[in-house]
Formats: structure tokens, C-alpha cells, sequence
């Protein structure tokens, strides 16, 4: 007998696809909302950087104890441009189609929703192999986006 159970149960994460995780995201990359209110539970906590939010990640590589990523962010997915009152710096954030920006935009994954998002290139996260909050979606980067975001971390 084989242990179908434990594969089922923990399924393979590949380098360019997109994952679900909890991770304490840096602050710095976006700016804060003058009102309070209309800020998202997810930006009060990336404000804030010292609790875990439930984020989409990159996978760019995988070691041997952490999968090595870069978090994305639609902005609420309203619109294909980026908002400068949003973000401290337009140059960080890498365009995924129909998005634009700084960069020529990403392809849309494979699996993908069509909503225009960015991916934030001023700090790589490390994801524990073995983080239970880590789950693999459907989604999948071509090789040549993944090599782009790469590229700008100087991976």
C-alpha cells in the first residue's frame, strides 16, 4: 500500500505558482489611508507589520526548509493603473497584465483571473516548507515571468 493519504494531504508547491500563506509583510510599501475606515483588514495589518496576513505569494524558488517568494496585491482589483496615493514607490511593484506600470507587465499566470495585480519587489518572503497556512492555488507563472521577477531581485 502507498501513501496516497500523505500526498493528498500535503501537494506538491512548484516554483512559479501561486500560494496562499500567513506572513508578516514588511511595512513600507504602501501608503497609508487617511481614513481609517477604508483601509482593508489586510493593509491595517502590512501598516502595521508585526501580525501575519493571509497574503498570494510567488514562488521563486525552494530551498530545502522555505519556498522563496514575492507577495502580490490587486489594490482591490478597480483598476489596471497603480495608484500613487497607494504606494511609496511605483518602481516597486512589477505589473501583471492587464495591469500597467514602471515595467513591461507580466503575462497573466495560467489559471489566472484576468484582474489586472502587482507583484511587490522590495522584499522577498521566506515560507516555511513545513507552514501549515501554505496552500497551493491553480495558478501558475510561464518560466520567463518568473525569470523577469528574479532578475529584479538580483536572484
Amino acid at each position: 500500500m502507498n501513501d496516497s493519504k500523505e500526498e493528498e494531504s500535503s501537494p506538491k508547491i512548484l516554483v512559479g505558482q501561486k500560494i496562499w500563506a500567513e506572513v508578516v509583510i514588511v511595512p513600507g510599501d504602501v501608503r497609508s489611508s487617511t481614513s481609517r475606515s477604508k483601509r482593508s483588514t489586510a493593509s491595517k495589518l502590512i501598516l502595521d507589520g508585526k501580525e501575519p496576513v493571509k497574503k498570494q505569494l510567488i514562488v521563486l524558488a525552494i530551498t530545502d526548509t522555505h519556498f522563496v517568494c514575492a507577495y502580490t496585491s490587486t489594490f482591490g482589483g478597480s483598476s489596471s493603473k497603480l495608484d500613487p496615493e497607494r504606494v511609496v514607490n511605483a518602481h516597486n511593484w512589477y505589473p501583471i497584465a492587464p495591469a500597467e506600470g514602471e515595467h513591461t507587465p507580466l503575462a497573466q499566470p495560467t489559471g489566472g483571473d484576468g484582474v489586472a495585480g502587482w507583484v511587490c519587489l522590495s522584499q522577498l518572503i521566506s515560507v516555511p516548507l513545513e507552514d501549515k497556512t501554505a496552500v497551493p492555488l491553480p495558478v501558475f507563472y510561464p518560466e520567463a515571468s518568473v525569470d523577469n521577477i528574479k532578475e529584479k531581485f538580483g536572484m
